[in-house]
């Protein structure tokens, strides 16, 4: 018996998301052995120093730069692309609000601009993410709020990365809430029953047992199988969520959630259980934003990244950020090959500026990740003098399938040679 891909299994104050089953998928989808495609958007801020980022040599014989040190055992599973800039149109004095406006959207960023239509992200997951429970998950460390991060631009452009039907998508920051929306429900009901598991040291699992029993008879043993692994990273997940979770008494709420290191690897662990158990197909993580003051102590850095490093500080210390944040992407790959979903994937590793230090737009740093099931040929460094930001996101519109013939500011072409057929 066929399963709805919208069963959940519902408890009290719970709706448990399930995995993609067998049970679940149409029989040519079986016979075929379909592996969804997905896209991952690593969005990172400030740009890089650019010595310390430049890989050296030619297309297939090539070395990764200083702060790309993290990415050498993912070296065959990656494109570098070098002289990439953003050309989109903008007005002058606003770099990171025009920097982040153009990240996904590749349009004109004017001091008119209020909004955009939408972000390339959302047309592919028009394109993917059909049935999935979420169309995307926008997911991030911080907010880019207070006050007017650019003067003479509306904030909205500054604040917002991914835009649907002229409205910024607003992004998750808490990793208690992306995981209780995601794998738990959402709403007030579900919020009260997930502060009482908490009270009582329980799982969302424990809400679900009678119902995981009645279906368990309906499923194969290969299904059996695929939801015990899905139970254990569920589990796994909320240990590591409860374990750095912040407690406060009653009082004042408290502005911070704990190690951003822990932040970080929560958010990347629950964005590879969405794609793992197929609930969306298209995500984007935002490490912090454009005028970020986050300080980096574990790597010896203690000033505020905008300011203190980027422009009082921009050389040792903006390595060493640069290389932890490559870190991260890393342990993202990492996490995606062991799970079997790089090589049906496309990972998109950008900032919203080349150099935070110069608020430059010329030669980004882009990394593209993932065989995107058979669509792009990995393990290059590519030099594309004169191409742009927007010959990039029109790859990726073109090998999700998309039928875009321009996007942005006209950009019609795809970068030269990056994906198959494009």
């Amino acid at each position: 018996m066929k399963l709805s891909r919208r069963l959940v299994l519902q408890g009290a104050g719970t709706a448990l998301a399930l995995p993609m089953l067998d049970a679940m998928m149409p029989r040519v989808a079986k016979a075929a052995g379909l592996a969804p495609s997905r896209l991952m958007i690593f969005h990172f801020p400030l740009g890089v120093h650019r010595a310390g980022w430049k890989p050296s040599g030619s297309e297939t014989s090539w070395t990764l730069g200083e702060t790309q040190a993290p990415l050498l055992p993912f070296k065959q599973d990656i494109n570098v692309l070098t002289n990439v800039n953003d050309t989109a149109p903008k007005d002058d004095g606003g770099d990171h609000a025009t920097g982040t406006a153009h990240l996904l959207t590749a349009a004109a960023a004017r001091t008119t601009t209020r909004s955009y239509q939408v972000s390339f992200d959302q047309l592919i997951a028009d394109k993917i993410s059909t049935g999935a429970r979420f169309r995307s998950l926008e997911l991030g460390t911080a907010n880019c709020g207070g006050a007017d991060p650019q003067a003479g631009f509306d904030p909205a452009i500054s604040r917002n990365t991914n835009w649907r039907n002229g409205t910024g998508l607003p992004q998750e920051t808490n990793p208690q809430a992306a995981f209780d929306r995601i794998f738990a429900g959402a709403g007030t009901v579900a919020d009260a029953a997930a502060l009482k598991r908490k009270r009582q040291g329980q799982s969302v699992l424990d809400a679900v047992t009678a119902q995981r029993a009645r279906l368990d008879t309906r499923l194969g043993a290969a299904d059996k199988q695929k939801l015990d692994e899905y139970y254990s990273g569920v589990r796994e997940l909320e240990r590591s969520i409860a374990a750095t979770a912040t407690t406060c008494t009653p009082g004042a709420r408290p502005d911070g959630s704990g190690d951003i290191r822990d932040r970080v690897k929560q958010m990347l662990d629950i964005s590879v259980l969405a794609f793992k158990c197929d609930l969306t197909r298209v995500i984007t993580f935002n490490y912090e934003h454009t005028i970020t003051e986050i300080t980096h102590p574990f790597v010896g850095v203690n000033d505020g990244y905008h300011i203190g490093v980027t422009h009082n500080n921009p050389g040792d210390p903006f390595k060493a950020v640069n290389k932890w944040i490559v870190s991260q992407f890393a342990y993202l790959l990492d996490q995606m090959k062991k799970s079997s979903l790089l090589d049906s994937s496309l990972v998109y590793f950008t900032s919203e500026l080349a150099n935070g230090t110069e608020h430059s737009h010329i030669d980004y740093p882009i990394v593209l990740a993932g065989g995107g099931n058979g669509r792009m040929t990995t393990g290059r460094l590519l030099n594309r003098q004169g191409e742009t930001t927007g010959n990039v996101i029109m790859s990726l519109l073109q090998a999700f399938g998309t039928g875009a013939t321009s996007f942005g500011a006209g950009f019609d072409k795809g970068i030269t040679g990056l994906m198959q057929g494009a």
